[in-house]
């Protein structure tokens, strides 16, 4: 039985087959725009002194126009290399689940970037297999976690966030004087979402004040629960779960009653844990994807959530009224803190 179990947990958990508010509150929501898309490599040195070299992808606003595009397979629509639309653009990071790719959520990462993000999704040390298990603990046994379980995740997505903020100061980047430094959010599936809730403060070694808002779709939280005492985030928090994803979703409403900052938990009807994945898209491109089905909400909530909690806009229209279409969804938008 404790062998089947791990073995369950291990595949769910697997995502490669997740200050003030800024002078605009009150503003209308950002029109949608093209999304141009840039690859590279991210080189830093890591907290323990190694040299670390990371693929990044990003996506960002552009006036350029968009064309058909091939990642691996996943179909978009992007302007390849195109420069960045005017403005300052919020930025939200993106951590792939256990085993995943920077790529592998093109439908939430391409939509975000089209209502107006910088996403910035880096591969960590497991992505697609390619430096083994990256480190990977029992996901079956979350006791054993501790800050130093999984923490280069961490590592990598501050790494990440510091070249983002200092392509801003630099007049030669193409992102030069574009990105919001103050307003900067974090989205990630399933190991990844541990990870951006443990910048959150849900682990507090692992808090980066920068970060103001986090989303974690079908987040692995079972360490964060076994914590005594548990730690909530303290900025504002999404969860999303979905019926069918048995292993993740019984744990979110544990973990969602101790958050104390403004707060969601939507449940998608018919989803398992890989439907915040590509699969989600299959036989369709990332533009056609998000128009209908369980992707039409999990983006349309992610949006407002960061919407309302970098940008300073009001979206109850989506984020405080019953949806029909979910499983459920609860929420509160007051901050005990």
């Amino acid at each position: 039985m404790q062998r089947g179990r791990r073995q369950l947990l291990m595949r769910i958990a697997t995502a490669g087959a997740t200050g003030a508010m800024a002078a605009s509150f009150g503003r209308e929501p950002a029109r949608a725009s093209a999304v141009g898309y840039r690859s590279s490599e991210l080189r830093f040195v890591a907290a323990d002194g190694t040299p670390r070299t990371r693929h990044l992808s990003l996506w960002y606003p552009t006036a350029a126009s968009e064309q058909r595009f091939d990642h691996d397979g996943q179909i978009g629509h992007v302007a390849p290399n195109a420069a960045a639309a005017p403005g300052r653009h919020p930025i939200v990071l993106f951590s792939h689940g256990y085993l995943g790719a920077a790529d592998q959520s093109i439908f939430v990462t391409e939509h975000l970037a089209r209502m107006g993000y910088v996403v910035a999704a880096v591969e960590h040390g497991d992505a697609r297999g390619r430096e083994g298990l990256g480190g990977a603990a029992d996901f079956a046994r979350p006791h054993e976690w501790t800050d130093a379980t999984h923490v280069d995740r961490r590592q990598d997505l501050l790494a990440t966030l510091d070249h983002l903020i200092a392509e801003h100061g630099n007049i030669a980047s193409f992102l030069y004087s574009h990105v919001d430094v103050e307003r900067i959010g974090a989205i990630g599936h399933s190991l990844g979402g541990y990870a951006v809730l443990g910048l959150g403060g849900a682990r507090p070694a692992w808090r980066d004040r920068r970060v103001r808002a986090v989303v974690g779709l079908s987040p692995y939280v079972a360490p964060l629960l076994l914590r005594d005492p548990v730690n909530p985030a303290e900025v504002p928090v999404m969860l999303q779960g979905g019926t069918l994803d048995i292993g993740v979703t019984p744990d979110l409403p544990a973990l969602y009653a101790r958050l104390i900052a403004p707060k969601y938990l939507l449940v998608l009807r018919g989803e398992h844990h890989l439907g915040w994945t590509n699969l989600a898209s299959l036989g369709v491109d990332a533009r056609a994807a998000v128009r209908s089905g369980n992707p039409r909400w999990i983006v349309a909530y992610a949006t407002a959530f960061f919407d309302q909690h970098l940008r300073g806009l009001d979206r109850a229209g989506v984020l405080a009224r019953p949806n029909r279409d979910l499983e459920s969804f609860v929420y509160d938008q007051r901050s005990r803190r």
